[in-house]
């Protein structure tokens, strides 16, 4: 007999924690599951990426202002009636937000209910937000029968900020489908690129904690230090979009920075380029940092959780997590060609180990299976 999956999250956006979401639901065998995904808005540019049997459900069609403030008037158990009508055999949240608060309202013992932490833990009080108090949120954490992690970095800073280390957790890597990305990466780019400069690259939401500011800052510096033969791609869209054009506009790098919006196949841009930069302030285990590996483009990272994990020494270089270890990060690859072909060689090596088959284990690993 299948088992009832239900999947709840908060919406379709662009970000890596829904990309995992569409690669781990469409590759889940549907003769051993029957997948409901569930998500509180009905937007984002995935909402139309899943496979013909997985169930579609949302509580509204269009988003709005106010909703977690008018929501934390209600209990988790009465937000949990008021929501999960059918009966499944397993409720996940797979966000640490307001899919947590939800299903964490679950009094069904027979129930199995799971929670998935995508990102590093900068406070409890950020962490929780969602949620009335830390305090709320620690008697959620406990109930789930079970907490996954996307790094081992992640579920110790976890463990670091809340004292809470008797939590049952498990680290699950990321869902990455790496047929498809190889695939995909194959077709023909649109872009002209000069191949006598450094051609960079980023994937990403425009949002804050992605640091995408601060990187065209330490491009301009570098363009001021008499370093200009270089091209930055950015792919991606979101909240920052606007500051991040006037930014490019104000410095004068409307000549070195291109950028290309959202792509469903962002893998043929990437596969071109030289470098891949992630300037996170925060990150949980970097879907677009492994999909970078895959398709042998090195990479430059500041160091958040899960990059130590993935590149291993190998396929490319860590910084600390601040401005001016960007900036000498971005240098070295500018004045070492050597350094470059140096992490394209461990790029192509390391690419090899991510499967798909790898991650659906450690999930039915995870849920008991």
């Amino acid at each position: 007999m299948k088992k009832k999956i239900l999947f709840f999250h908060f919406d379709l956006g662009g970000g890596g924690a829904e990309k995992v979401l569409v690669n781990l639901v469409n590759n889940l065998d549907p003769d051993k599951y029957d997948i409901t995904l569930y998500t509180v808005f009905n937007r984002g540019v995935y909402k139309d990426s899943f496979a013909k049997h997985i169930k579609r459900k949302t509580i509204f069609n269009k988003q709005f202002r106010g909703f977690i403030t008018m929501a934390k008037l209600l209990s988790p158990s009465l937000l949990h009636k008021l929501f999960i009508r059918e009966k499944y055999d397993m409720e996940i949240a797979f966000y640490h937000r307001f899919p947590a608060r939800v299903i964490s309202g679950c009094n069904n013992k027979k129930i199995k209910t799971y929670a998935w932490v995508h990102s590093g833990m900068v406070s409890p009080e950020d962490f929780f937000t969602s949620f009335r108090s830390v305090k709320e949120g620690k008697k959620a954490y406990y109930k789930f029968d079970r907490i996954a992690f996307v790094a081992q970095t992640a579920l110790e800073s976890f463990v670091e900020k809340t004292g809470w280390a008797d939590l049952n957790c498990k680290v699950i890597h990321n869902a990455i489908d790496t047929n498809d990305i190889i695939e995909k990466s194959k077709v023909e780019c649109d872009l002209v690129i000069n191949r006598d400069i450094l051609n960079i690259c980023s994937v990403g939401r425009l949002s804050e904690e992605k640091g995408y500011r601060r990187l065209i800052k330490s491009l301009h510096s570098i363009k001021e230090c008499g370093y200009d033969k270089w091209h930055f791609y950015l792919l991606g869209q979101g909240s920052e979009e606007l500051k991040i054009k006037e930014m490019i506009s104000n410095l004068g790098l409307d000549d070195h920075i291109s950028l290309l919006g959202f792509k469903s196949n962002p893998y043929k841009y990437v596969r071109q380029m030289d470098l891949f930069v992630c300037p996170s302030y925060v990150e949980g285990y970097s879907t677009a940092v492994v999909e970078s590996i895959i398709v042998g483009t090195p990479v430059l990272t500041t160091d958040c959780s899960g990059m130590k994990e993935i590149l291993d020494d190998e396929a490319g270089l860590i910084v600390d997590n601040n401005d001016d270890s960007l900036y000498d990060g971005i240098k070295q690859f500018l004045q070492n060609g050597e350094l470059l072909s140096k992490y394209k060689i461990g790029a192509k090596h390391r690419g090899d180990l991510f499967s798909i088959d790898n991650a659906i284990k450690e999930f039915e690993d995870f849920i008991g299976e």
